[in-house]
This record gives C-alpha cells, structure tokens and sequence, in this order.
C-alpha cells in the first residue's frame, strides 16, 4: 500500500475500533456479524440460482413442458428468497451505519465542547467548516466505510463461490476473466484516480461557498449598514466560480473515464459466449451451461474488479 492508504487505514481503523470497543459493543457486533450472515447466504442463494437457471435453460432449450414449468417454480421461489434475505441485509447495513453514526456524532460533540475546544478551532482557524465535518463527514464516513467493507466481503465471497463454478464450465473463460478483471481494473484506476482528489476539492469548496451565504445571513444588518454589497457579492462569486471549476475538471475526467468504461462494460455480456461457443457447438456443454457460464463470469468478474482495484493497485 502507499503512505497515503497506509495512514487512512490507521484513522479508519482507530475510529472503527472504537466503536466496537465501546459501551455499544455488544449491539453493534452483534449487527454486524448478522450482516455477515446475511452476506453469506445471499451469495450461497446466487450460485443455487445459477444451477437452477442452468437445468431451467436446458428444460426450454429441449422442449421440456413438465420440466420447463417445475424448474420455474422453483426459480421464482429461489428469487422469492433472494429478495427477503436482499432486503433484511440492506435493512440491517442502514440500521449498524445509523447506530454507528448516532455514536460517533455525540462522541465527536462531547469533544467538540470540552475544554472549549470549538472556541481554539474558530479563532485560530485549526479546521476548516467544522459545522460541516460534524455533519456531512461523519454521516458520509460512517455510511460509506460500512458500505465499502460490506461491498469488499462480499467480492471476496462471491469469487469464492462463483469462481469454481466458472472453472467447472471452462478453465478458459475463468482465465480469460481473470485476466479482463486485472485489465480493466488497472486502466480504469489510472483513467480515474485524480477523481479521488478533485472529489475531496469539490467537497472542501461547495463547503466554502455554503458557509459564505450562511456569514451573509448572519452578518445582514452591518453588511447593509456599510452597504457591503458589492464586495460580498465578489466574494460569493469567487466561490461558487472555484467550485464550478473544480467540477468542470470532474466532468472531463468522468468523459475520459466512461469512454472506457462503458466499452469494457459493453464486453461482458457477450465475452463468456464467445469463448464457450467452440465447446456449445463440439456439445460438450449444455445451453443451460452457456447461460450459467454466462452468470458465473459476471459474478467472478465483478468480484475481481474490486479486489483488484482496492487492493493491485493500492501499492
């Protein structure tokens, strides 16, 4: 990892064990390990829906009737399942990053007001809009951070899962996604990594014009006493002209980015056809093999896209 990933882990680990060392404890791992079940079964529940999609397929590809209609039973009460367990893991994510939140917030303003600490940081300007970091940054660090972790334990059960199905179909197409995923991921980083800086910029500079209009409205009766005008008005101009110009140059990269992404993206759906058609035609596979192969890239790519962005290209 880099310095910078380095030292961003060390805060977000101290914050993180904080919490689940504190007086909540209890609660919050107790939430966070059903998380992890609820994690866990889902991914369980999509490989069996790649196997019953696969004999449903087949049931249509040779005119199965009885087949056909049994399968499908089964494939609507598979989804059936999927959708509740979807739902109460989704539920569950919202409720930890709520409490994690609720916690984190009173911490920060027990902090915030103790030995006049909000006094030192206004008059000798130690942080910028700390209004909006208490706010926004702790509503967006708790949300996000849990959702970044989920999103990377669920890449690696996914590939755990979805990558010996893939293998079982052809070891080809599970190299061949492989290889797309490092691919893809490698030039999609080095397409879009100043988006992580330009995003923080816009972020400080939306913050700093907020914060212009809100001193105007505070400050309207000597501002208009010594008809101020015209000088706040330049300064609320410069504002909003930083933050637009910071976004112009998000926009630009998002162009760059997307012209890529939006090809490699356009690949997938047709990729793993290609490369099992040799074996659909020789008929060594089924057709409902041809669709599960199909499910099963997608799934081992999405994955891999993930663990190699976050962590091949973090050196």
């Amino acid at each position: 990892m880099s310095r910078l990933n380095q030292k961003t882990f060390r805060r977000f680990w101290t914050v993180a064990r904080l919490f689940f060392i504190s007086e909540m404890k209890w609660r919050a791992r107790a939430l966070l390990f059903l998380l992890l079940g609820f994690s866990l079964t889902v991914s369980f529940i999509n490989v069996r829906i790649s196997y019953i999609g696969r004999d449903f397929w087949d049931a249509f590809h040779m005119r199965v009737a009885d087949r056909f209609y049994s399968e499908l039973i089964v494939y609507i009460l598979a989804f059936a399942v999927a959708a509740g367990v979807v739902a109460l893991y989704r539920y569950t994510e919202e409720r930890l990053a709520l409490f994690w939140r609720r916690w984190l917030s009173l911490k920060l303003l027990s902090l915030y007001f103790a030995n006049r600490a909000y006094y030192r940081i206004a008059t000798e300007n130690l942080v910028d809009n700390p209004d909006q970091r208490i706010v926004e940054d702790i509503r967006s660090f708790t949300a996000q951070s849990l959702s970044f972790l989920l999103i990377l334990l669920n890449a690696v059960i996914s590939l755990s899962l979805f990558i010996t199905v893939l293998w079982s179909i052809s070891k080809v197409l599970t190299l061949v996604a492989v290889g797309y995923a490092a691919i893809g991921s490698c030039l999609s980083y080095l397409l879009g990594r100043q988006l992580i800086s330009l995003n923080f910029i816009q972020l400080q500079r939306e913050a700093d014009y907020r914060y212009k209009l809100v001193n105007i409205r505070d400050n309207v009766e000597s501002i208009s006493f010594y008809h101020g005008e015209r000088k706040e008005k330049t300064r609320s101009r410069q504002k909003i002209n930083k933050a637009i110009e910071n976004l112009r140059l998000i926009i630009n990269r998002n162009r760059n980015l997307n012209f890529f992404t939006n090809f490699y993206n356009y690949l997938i759906p047709v990729l793993p056809t290609i490369i099992v058609a040799p074996l659909y035609f020789d008929e060594k596979i089924t057709f409902g093999e041809v669709t599960q192969a199909n499910i099963a890239f997608a799934q081992t790519l999405g994955a891999l896209s993930i663990i190699v962005t976050n962590f091949g290209n973090s050196r």
